[in-house]
Formats: structure tokens, sequence, C-alpha cells
């Protein structure tokens, strides 16, 4: 039977690719942590000093990060319930408010790796069998083809590898976010800049890799990721606090300019708390399936 000539127009009907299933969910959640970071730049004095210290008009970041949060969450909702309007929100509403958002900023290129992740996460959803699905086109075909692979649980060493490299990547963002929490200057508007630019990365990184690596193993090797992301800042500053700097490097005084200890350490407790039970789940259910 097919499908696309009885015109079904309710999609909850149909099966939904898992690509559509993992990028919708992705930015509805991006949204809920674009919307806190709107509500934090808009409240705090010392946010709005910053930006303005940068040059940045404040009405600017602000509207952007809100408007973005919104886009994040129509847009993953509509495509939830199998709604073309929520994939044709990201291509002609996302993409040009994070161009523009990118002549607005201290750090321009600092935007480029979140603004090209964002854009290879839209390209699945125009792919021949998710481009049928959106206009409910889909062929008995495309339903068995779907239903297969959301079926399988697989886990080859194609799919491991591919998971492990994830999870990698996933620690090397940690390190990167935890170690600017150290920042002198940093505070909760560093969190919410780090968290506006890395937060997308992470969270895609960390639920990808979990679904390609469907064992209860995944839950040990993301709490891996979080503690070793985690221990690395702590080793690099101790390197830095203790050990003179090469040449080159001699008049940087990394003492003073990562020394925000009230900011970066409750980071830290929390990605080893994050870490620890991530582990502790991963040992719980390997032994619940043994």
């Amino acid at each position: 039977m097919d499908y696309a000539l009885l015109n079904i127009a309710k999609t909850d009907v149909m099966p939904r690719p898992r690509a559509v299933t993992i990028i919708s969910w992705l930015f509805v959640v991006s949204s809920l942590f674009s919307l806190a970071g709107g509500v934090y730049l808009a409240l705090s004095e010392r946010a709005l000093a910053l930006l303005q210290d940068n040059g940045i008009p404040v009405w600017v970041s602000v509207s952007v990060t809100l408007l973005s949060a919104v886009l994040y969450g129509m847009s993953g909702v509509m495509m939830l319930r199998g709604q073309n309007a929520g994939r044709q929100i990201l291509l002609y509403g996302l993409l040009p408010v994070m161009v523009i958002s990118c002549f607005f900023t201290a750090h321009p290129l600092a935007a480029i790796p979140s603004a090209v992740l964002t854009g290879l996460m839209i390209l699945p959803l125009y792919q021949p069998l998710t481009h049928r699905f959106f206009l409910h086109q889909l062929t008995a075909e495309d339903i068995e083809k779907i239903q297969a692979r959301n079926a399988v649980a697989q886990s080859g060493g194609v799919r491991k590898g591919v998971a492990i490299l994830g999870f990698t990547v996933l620690g090397v963002l940690i390190y990167i976010v935890s170690f600017a929490c150290f920042l002198k200057v940093s505070g909760l508007f560093m969190i919410a800049a780090m968290m506006q630019t890395y937060g997308l990365p992470v969270l895609l990184c960390y639920l990808v890799s979990l679904w390609l690596y469907p064992t209860s193993m995944r839950w040990f090797a993301a709490g891996l990721s979080f503690l070793i992301g985690a221990s690395i800042t702590l080793f690099v500053l101790l390197v830095a606090h203790n050990y003179p700097l090469p040449e080159p490097f001699s008049e940087l005084d990394l003492k003073a300019q990562f020394s925000n200890y009230a900011v970066g350490l409750p980071v830290i407790g929390f990605l080893y708390f994050t870490g620890l039970l991530h582990i502790a789940l991963g040992i719980w259910l390997k032994r619940k399936s043994s």
C-alpha cells in the first residue's frame, strides 16, 4: 500500500525517521538553553556592562538570543509533529539570524563552528526520505525502511568507532567550557556565553554518541567524557600554576588570568558529579542485564 496515494494528513500514524527525532529534540532542548541565556543577559547588570565594554549593542545580543530560542523551540516541536514548516523555520529563519549575529559579536570567529554545525544538522532534513516524510508522501517502501532502521539496535565496529569519536569530541568540548569558567573575567556571563556557543555541539555529541552506542556501556563512556574533560582542566591549571611557561609565553600571568575559583570549581564539581552519575548508571544497567 502506498501512503502517498492515501494523502494521510495525520503524521502520527506514520513512522518518523530517527534523524528527524534526534534533530528535533536537539533543537527543543537547545531552545531552553538559549532562553535561559537570553533572560540572564537581559537581567544581569554585569552581563550588560561586559556587552557594552565590547561594543556590542545590548538589544542586539538579547534579541538574537531570545529569537534563536523561539526559533529552536518552534521548529523542534513542529518537526516532531511532522510539519514541514518546522524545517522551513530553520532554513529561512535561523540561519539568517546566526549570520547577522556574527557582525555584532566581539569574537565573530567563535560563532563559526556553531553556525557550521547547525547548517550540517539541517542538511539531513532535506534528504529524499525525510523530505517525503515532511511532505506526507511516504511510500510503503519508505515506511518499511524507516521501521527497519528504528528497530535495529546493532552496535557494529564502525558504529562503535564513530560513537567513541563522538565521546572524545564531547570530552574536548567539556574541557574547553570548564577551562574558560576559570577565567577571572568569567562569572555567570561567561558560562552563558560558552553555553550559547558550545551548548548545541556538546548536546549533539552527547545524544548522537549515546544513540550510536546502544548498550549499557554508553553511559559508562559518557561518564568518562565528563570526568576526563574536567580532569584535563585541573591538570592544565596545575601545570600552569606550578611550572614556568615556555619563553615565548613567559610574560603571560596565567595565575592571575585563570583564578576565578568561585565559578570554576563549582563547574568542575558539577562535571565530576555528572560523570560519576553516568558511570554508576552504566554499571547498574550492566549488572541488571547480566
